[in-house]
């Protein structure tokens, strides 16, 4: 009976070789499990935080809106869209406590918020609000307005 050639034995080296790359494929593999399960999670806390936020400067515009009429005894203020919280109402800093707003709020003469847009980055048009608990807020009432601009929320 003859030998067998030596070529048909897998060398140490090769062992190591083949069991190196495994290990490899082995991380990746788990890598890419956690940032598949990580990922979604991140976007739709990510989310969700954001709406949290535009509800809570909403109601807080509304309500420094609400204590500037309460305060000046007026029933009605100059219909505005801004999101400068000095002009064309002085509402900073005794209602509301920033300057300017993450967002730009349009009013009526009654003082209710009717309009939320996001503002635009730079060369762009605004964009729409994502602001789903500001419709809650106002009783599930919520419309599309299509303007030039682009596409706004509208209470």
């Amino acid at each position: 009976m003859r030998p067998l050639p030596s070529s048909l034995f897998m060398t140490a080296s090769r062992t190591r070789r083949i069991l190196l790359v495994v290990g490899i494929v082995g991380v990746l593999a788990t890598v890419a499990a956690v940032a598949a399960i990580a990922i979604p999670n991140y976007v739709a806390a990510d989310a969700t935080n954001k709406a949290m936020a535009c509800t809570f400067e909403y109601k807080t515009v509304q309500d420094g809106l609400r204590s500037y009429m309460a305060r000046n005894s007026v029933d009605t203020v100059p219909a505005a869209t801004t999101n400068n919280m000095t002009s064309p109402l002085k509402l900073s800093p005794a209602f509301v406590h920033t300057l300017t707003t993450v967002f730009i709020y349009t009013w009526d003469a009654r003082g209710r918020i009717t309009m939320i847009t996001a503002k635009p980055a730079a060369h762009s048009s605004p964009q729409a609000a994502s602001c789903p608990a500001v419709s809650a807020h106002r009783g599930g009432k919520r419309a599309l307005r299509i303007t030039r601009l682009g596409v706004m929320w509208s209470i």
